[in-house]
């Protein structure tokens, strides 16, 4: 669709690999789920207590996905969706 000139959104990303294939791929923008990162490594490592935003696995993602499209030189937007409180609820 990119080629056809159709801006496309590529939602449900989840790692740097996807990223990466998405932004060498052409996609215009993406939208990782730092909230859908953040809770499954909270289940996975079996934790109820919030972690500091610096610590939370879906910013790092997040993070990691913007800093490399600006290395890369990839014109690809991150817009992130999703969030959650890093610290828990309120």
């Amino acid at each position: 669709l990119q080629a056809r000139g159709i801006q496309c959104n590529l939602t449900l990303v989840f790692s740097l690999t996807q990223a990466i294939a998405c932004a060498q791929y052409g996609a215009h923008l993406i939208s990782p789920f730092p909230g859908r990162i953040l809770d499954w490594y909270k289940t996975k490592e079996g934790r109820t207590q919030g972690v500091e935003p610096e610590q939370d696995e879906g910013v790092v993602a997040c993070r990691n996905m913007f800093a490399y499209f600006k290395t890369h030189g990839h014109s690809t937007i991150c817009m992130p969706a999703s969030w959650r409180p890093s610290r828990g609820a309120g």
